[in-house]
């Protein structure tokens, strides 16, 4: 051990010359060397004043010589219209975009709106482009073409909307009525505010949610007014005031605030009366009386919200529309047997007509077929039902004839054959159960809500169509005839049938 210390001893003094100390470090001289005869000072000067340069020269001239050209703003009177240079899409007004120098091709588009198409002459700044680019505004004003085809496609989006079941923080709809009546009025020549009004007012009878009902208030505001409401005051203030100008608002605004419970009407109920029977081109009808009843009004989204209705006497399918009688329809129109073209159109899906023969009640058929059905019966009507219409039935009329009837065919492997079951005292067989029933109108949850309007019109096209009764795959407890429900009109699937019904308009 004592040996080890004296050889580790005798290497450091030995290394001790080599060491560097700060003195030496504070006394050590760097020269730059010469260059090209060139002193240090001389050169380093040069090569600042060339790095100055090539920076004045990247920024001040550069760019202009590789893209020289202009920022240019395009505006229209109407947002949301796109913008397209030399083809090529650059955004949506108000848009600013950078574009080369020269002669372009611009062109303005948005649905329902006429198309601009423009030459414009770009120009360029050589010199600081970067720093102060050369600015253009382009403004173009659109007229509106299609206000009615504006309004429509503004009013599917916003029941598509409604069809929601649940919003989250991460997924809101988007202010489709708002959006629509600025579109309207602004780019409108000479528009018809009766027809924004007819909009609104069946576009209030699709909310189910505080969101869609905002953008009711908005859209509403901007018809009246034309502006925006401004902040919450604003928009607390008129909300009272539509409480007081439309009838019903106020009971949907407290029932999607989740405040309201609502008690039946006051009225004694009154039950369909068999009137007569007959056999129209080989089909059993019914004849049920008209009268006043409470439709129960029952949408999952929303509070039921009973209300006193009204229905016209009208001759009833005693059943389901069989596979053998519509296939009686498809032979004197053979163009709906035709799943590929059909569904091309958007009136069927693909199983369309997939399975079903004989005299089992015919599924797989979609609202546009069983509506195409009522019609060429009503073509081959006798003369005795001339000036009836042929159509499928509205909720109200299904819900009348339906009583408070349920039995049915339920909980079952698969359809059965029509009249398999006995009839009902009015001699109706599955009313409930073995297959839903196509019904004439668009589904609209609040529907009843405002019952001073009237009937909404069927001119206004939604998501879905009014289906009822349940079907043989339902539980009984599950299914009852105030129970709303609803399915795109171009689905086909084994749940769902019609029935048709005869009505003097």
């Amino acid at each position: 051990m004592g040996n080890l210390k004296l050889i580790l001893l005798s290497a450091m003094k030995k290394n001790k010359k080599h060491l560097t100390t700060i003195e030496d470090i504070e006394k050590a001289e760097v020269k730059l060397p010469v260059i090209l005869g060139l002193e240090p000072g001389k050169y380093l000067a040069i090569l600042y004043a060339f790095i100055i340069l090539l920076l004045l020269f990247l920024l001040l001239l550069y760019p202009g010589l590789k893209n020289r050209g202009s920022m240019v703003t395009f505006e229209t009177q109407v947002p949301g219209a796109a913008v397209l240079v030399d083809g090529k899409l650059i955004g949506a007004t108000p848009v600013t975009a950078f574009v080369e120098k020269g002669e372009r091709t611009i062109e303005v588009v948005k649905p329902y709106f006429n198309q601009v198409t423009s030459k414009e002459t770009i120009g360029g700044r050589l010199f600081g482009s970067l720093i102060f680019p050369r600015k253009k505004v382009i403004s173009t004003d659109l007229t509106l073409q299609d206000p009615a085809g504006l309004l429509q496609d503004a009013y599917y989006q916003f029941s598509e909307w409604a069809m929601v079941g649940k919003f989250r923080e991460n997924y809101q709809p988007q202010p489709v009525l708002t959006l629509a009546v600025m579109d309207f009025y602004l780019g409108g020549n000479g528009v018809d505010k009766a027809e924004a009004e007819s909009f609104l007012q069946n576009a209030l009878r699709n909310i189910t949610h505080p969101a869609l009902l905002e953008d009711f208030i908005f859209a509403y505001y901007y018809h009246q007014k034309d502006k925006f409401l401004a902040n919450q005051d604003e928009i607390l203030q008129y909300s009272i005031q539509l409480e007081k100008e439309l009838e019903g608002f106020a009971d949907l605004k407290t029932t999607l605030e989740g405040q309201t419970s609502f008690r039946g009407p006051g009225i004694t109920e009154h039950s369909p009366v068999l009137l007569g029977k007959s056999v129209i081109n080989n089909l059993l009808f019914n004849h049920i009386s008209g009268g006043t009843f409470i439709f129960r009004n029952i949408d999952p989204r929303l509070a039921e919200k009973p209300a006193i209705l009204e229905v016209k006497d009208l001759w009833v399918l005693d059943r389901e529309v069989t596979c053998d009688e519509f296939n009686r329809f498809l032979h004197d129109h053979p163009e709906w047997a035709d799943t590929d073209a059909l569904e091309a159109k958007g009136l069927a899906t693909e199983e369309y007509l997939k399975y079903g023969g004989g005299d089992e009640p015919r599924a797989w058929v979609s609202w546009y077929a069983a509506d195409a059905y009522c019609k060429w019966l009503e073509e081959n009507l006798p003369p005795a039902f001339s000036g009836y219409t042929v159509r499928l039935p509205s909720e109200e009329e299904w819900e009348w004839i339906a009583g408070d009837s349920t039995f049915g065919i339920f909980g079952m492997q698969h359809a059965l054959a029509v009249g398999d079951r006995p009839a009902d005292k009015l001699g109706f067989h599955d009313l409930a159960g073995n297959l839903w029933e196509w019904n004439e109108n668009w589904y609209r949850a609040a529907e009843h809500f405002f019952p001073a309007y009237g009937d909404s019109t069927e001119d206004w096209a939604g998501t879905e169509k009014s289906i009822r009764g349940g079907s043989w795959a339902n539980k009984r407890v599950n299914i009852y005839p105030g129970m709303r429900a609803s399915q795109p009109p171009q689905w086909c699937t084994p749940f769902i049938g019609f029935r048709p019904v005869l009505v003097k308009e």
